[in-house]
């Protein structure tokens, strides 16, 4: 729980979310290979408090529970913020799409001027 809400505070900073966010995988990947227990932690996770920690668990759970996963990132997908552009982005991925919404282009778009701006100044 603590490293998905970790996650929340960091993003937008490659540097410092990206280590969080291995870390916040590796531990929704256990529980939900532990079997049973581990997958019912994970389902009353999609009920805590801390939104950050019911995106984590929505992840998490998609793989063996699509229709769950899917129901809580619908209800979040449309928050302000980074939180709301997360469960977008994974509501749509776990659907095999691309987030429709303005604000997805608007940040696909900045980053790719940050990778070509990275590119160029390698050469």
């Amino acid at each position: 729980m603590e490293a998905c809400i970790e996650f929340g505070s960091k993003l937008g900073d490659p540097r410092s979310s990206k280590p969080v966010a291995r870390k916040v995988v590796k531990l929704g990947r256990r529980l939900r290979d532990s079997g049973e227990p581990g997958r019912r932690a994970l389902l009353s996770l999609l009920r805590h408090d801390n939104p950050w920690v019911r995106l984590g668990a929505a992840n998490d759970i998609a793989p063996i529970n699509r229709e769950k996963a899917l129901a809580v990132l619908e209800a979040m997908k449309d928050l302000p913020g980074k939180l709301g552009m997360e469960a977008e982005g994974s509501y749509y991925a776990i659907q095999g799409q691309v987030p429709p919404s303005q604000r997805w282009s608007q940040y696909l778009d900045s980053r790719n001027r940050e990778d070509e701006s990275k590119r160029r100044a390698r050469l």
